[in-house]
């Protein structure tokens, strides 16, 4: 009996369960953990654009208007992985409301968002970066 729960237990934390056109929610270690052993996937900044210039986790993305994001969606395969932040999850889970509506079914956000991120001591890319005109 004990060998069942301990095979049940390490199902759940391997698999974990989510409703299908629901985000995920991910803490930091695993949110850049997962991330990473991606072989394609996305990461998309969902804070205003001079927070983003400051400092971003490397390899994110910038889309901080609808109309950036429309153009995202039309141009990305429903199959990437996407993984999304802001400063706390507010945007973040209005960006993953819309790109679940679009199709795309790996949809992940970091918890409590970059603030998080630095709380766990994550690193930032802090290089600086053009304002685009």
């Amino acid at each position: 009996m004990r060998l069942i729960l301990n095979i049940l237990t390490v199902f759940i934390l391997l698999y974990p369960t989510r409703s299908p056109g629901e985000p995920e929610y991910l803490m930091p270690e695993e949110f850049g953990n997962r991330f990473r052993s991606e072989v394609y996937a996305i990461m998309i900044d969902a804070r205003p654009a001079k927070q983003y210039r400051r400092n971003r986790i490397e390899g994110a993305l910038g889309i901080e208007k609808m109309e950036k994001l429309e153009v995202f969606a039309d141009t990305t395969d429903i199959e990437t992985p996407v993984y999304i932040y802001c400063d706390g999850e507010s945007r973040s889970l209005t960006v993953a409301e819309y790109l679940i509506s679009e199709g795309f079914g790996n949809v992940n956000i970091l918890r409590g968002g970059i603030r998080e991120w630095k709380a766990a001591g994550k690193s930032l890319d802090t290089g600086r970066m053009r304002k685009r005109r």
